[in-house]
């Protein structure tokens, strides 16, 4: 005979119905399209540069600047939080984001980062300035008129174009909008 602990315990099983098996769900399946976008991308990020020329001990450099990934953007400006009022509408400090910027090359070629900070350090206000247009156009700017151009071919948009406008403090003068690529081919 069954002792009364283990006769408690089938007529509870009895009395519970059974769970009913968890359902399997698909995973849905990866877009073919979506796949190559990704690709797309990927490749345009890396292949994504621009260039200003500074003036350093008399001559000029040219400073080529790539886009940075958009989680090392993050990163980079979220480090460097704007504190000067002039900054505050970009959302981060504009000095101290070109100074620690990564992605770059000096007369075409590779430089330790010691020495890009060496440079910015003894560049000029107006050179300054153009570096962080460049770093801006390339990874704030250039997306945001894909955005509003991609929306004015779509008729379907969800909102009105303007409203993607930045504000007046965030447009950068034609001036310093780096939108033709220079031949540095010399």
């Amino acid at each position: 005979m069954a002792d009364i602990h283990e006769l408690i315990e089938r007529q509870r099983q009895l009395e519970e119905p059974p769970k009913p098996p968890e359902p399997v769900r698909q995973q849905p399946q990866r877009s073919g399209r979506l796949d190559k976008l990704i690709g797309d991308a990927r490749a345009f990020q890396e292949g994504f540069w621009d260039n200003v020329d500074v003036v350093l001990g008399g001559e000029l450099v040219n400073v080529d600047l790539g886009m940075l990934p958009p989680g090392e953007w993050s990163e980079i400006s979220a480090s460097n939080p704007a504190t000067a009022a002039a900054d505050k509408p970009y959302g981060y400090d504009r000095n101290a984001t070109a100074r620690a910027y990564t992605r770059l090359r000096l007369d075409h070629e590779e430089q330790p980062a010691d020495v890009w900070q060496d440079v910015w350090e003894l560049l000029s206000e107006e050179d300054r300035t153009n570096v962080q247009a460049v770093i801006w156009w390339l990874n704030l700017g250039h997306s945001q008129q894909q955005l509003r151009e991609l929306n004015a071919i779509d008729e379907t948009a969800p909102f009105p174009i303007e409203d993607l406008a930045p504000s007046e403090d965030l447009a950068p003068s034609a001036d310093l909008s780096p939108t033709e690529q220079k031949d540095n081919s010399k």
